[in-house]
């Protein structure tokens, strides 16, 4: 009789019961390497037979794990994760769901890297946290560093093809639906407003803030209406 899939969200509880499945991987090898019992995959995932799993690592439904990848213990990957091969996951790190770390990239312990997020060619150090809808690329990000919602690094330049790096110093804060464009630093303990474009280098401790001043026409919406429907003129 086929196992049921566990139901979502899942518990250490609902987990448990769920045992590793050797023959879910990408390549030929008939067996995980290294995998220890207390890892638990899920059977619609796919890793390969090369990847080193610490201990208590849980691999949730339709997760995909690369060649050569290492996760350290009592790391969480949900649902629908993409860890691309090489890459290096420290312990006790939350991934996903919807993630996609692609390639040359190096994850410390205790972080969070959440939904629809994309990491590429990027360094994270622990404790940091890219927890939505953004992109890091060519980066390297210290420790305890958050990133806010919807902020890209602008990495490449399309007249020259050049790629160049974006560094983020320990303790900073970057606010949501900001763009850094590289090359270019943000220093220690430093904060970024929300919505900002930051294109020079941010001091330790100081706040950017690079965005137009908001304004407000009053009535502008009424005004218009009004114009359309002719009332101005009666």
């Amino acid at each position: 009789m086929q196992q049921a899939f566990p139901t979502y969200p899942l518990t250490e509880q609902g987990m448990l019961p769920l045992q590793v499945v050797p023959h879910a991987v990408l390549t030929p090898s008939n067996l995980l390497e290294n995998t220890p019992a207390t890892a638990i995959i899920h059977p619609t995932a796919l890793v390969d037979a090369t990847a080193k799993l610490g201990d208590n690592v849980i691999i949730e439904a339709y997760c995909i794990v690369g060649a050569n990848v290492t996760i350290g213990q009592h790391t969480h990957l949900l649902p629908h994760t993409i860890v691309s091969a090489n890459a290096q996951i420290g312990e006790a790190t939350l991934l996903g769901p919807y993630l996609h770390v692609r390639e040359n990239v190096s994850v410390g312990s205790h972080c969070k890297i959440g939904n629809f997020v994309e990491l590429k060619n990027a360094t994270i150090a622990d404790n940091t946290c890219v927890s939505h809808l953004s992109y890091i690329g060519d980066a390297t990000l210290g420790e305890w560093v958050n990133i806010g919602a919807g902020t890209i690094t602008a990495n490449f330049n399309s007249l020259t093809g050049a790629k160049t790096q974006t560094t983020i110093e320990d303790f900073a804060s970057i606010g949501a639906n900001c763009t850094l464009v590289a090359p270019v630093t943000v220093g220690r303990r430093a904060m970024v407003a929300a919505g900002s474009v930051i294109t020079k280098p941010v001091a330790d401790y100081s706040l950017a803030i690079a965005r137009g001043k908001q304004t407000e026409l009053t009535d502008w919406v009424q005004k218009q209406l009004n114009k359309l429907s002719g009332a101005e003129n009666q």
